[in-house]
C-alpha cells in the first residue's frame, strides 16, 4: 500500500496548527529537531520561525480520509460506531507500526486504519480535549 506522508505541526506556544504549507522539518547541528515554518505561502523564511522540538507537537497523517473525505492525523478525536460499540469517542493515535483507535483508560480498538474511513472527525486533542472526558 501507497500511503502519502504528511505531518502537521500544533505550535506550542502560540496554541495553533501551523498551515501545512509552511512547514519544513530540519535535522542538522545548529536545529538538532525543529520545526521551520513562515507565515505566508512564501519561498523564504526568517531565523525567528523556528520552533524547537519541545515547542511543537508533531503528527502524521494516517493516509486516509474520514466519511467526510477529511485527512485523519495522529492526535485527531473521531467518533465511531466500529464493531458491535455504537458511537464511541475515540482518539488516533500511532502505537508500535499503525495507527489505532484509543479509547477508555488507553485501551486500543481496531486493527486496521482501513476502519478508519467509517469515522467522522470532532475535534483534536489540542482544541477539543473536553470531547475526551467521560
Amino acid at each position: 500500500m501507497n500511503r502519502e506522508t504528511k505531518f502537521r505541526v500544533w505550535n506550542k506556544l502560540d496554541k495553533k496548527f501551523i498551515p501545512n504549507y509552511s512547514v519544513w522539518l530540519r535535522f542538522d547541528k545548529r536545529y538538532p529537531c525543529c520545526v521551520q515554518y513562515t507565515t505566508k505561502e512564501v519561498d523564504t523564511i526568517g531565523d525567528d520561525n523556528y520552533l524547537e522540538s519541545s515547542q511543537c507537537v508533531i503528527q502524521q497523517y494516517t493516509g486516509v480520509k474520514d466519511k467526510n473525505n477529511v485527512e485523519i492525523y495522529e492526535g485527531d478525536i473521531v467518533q465511531t460506531n466500529w464493531s458491535e460499540n455504537d458511537d464511541l469517542i475515540c482518539k488516533v493515535v500511532y502505537w508500535k507500526n499503525g495507527f489505532y483507535f484509543e479509547y477508555k483508560n488507553n485501551s486500543l480498538i481496531g486493527d486496521t486504519i482501513y476502519q478508519f474511513q467509517y469515522c467522522e472527525i470532532i475535534g483534536n486533542i489540542f482544541e477539543n480535549t473536553d470531547l475526551l472526558k467521560l
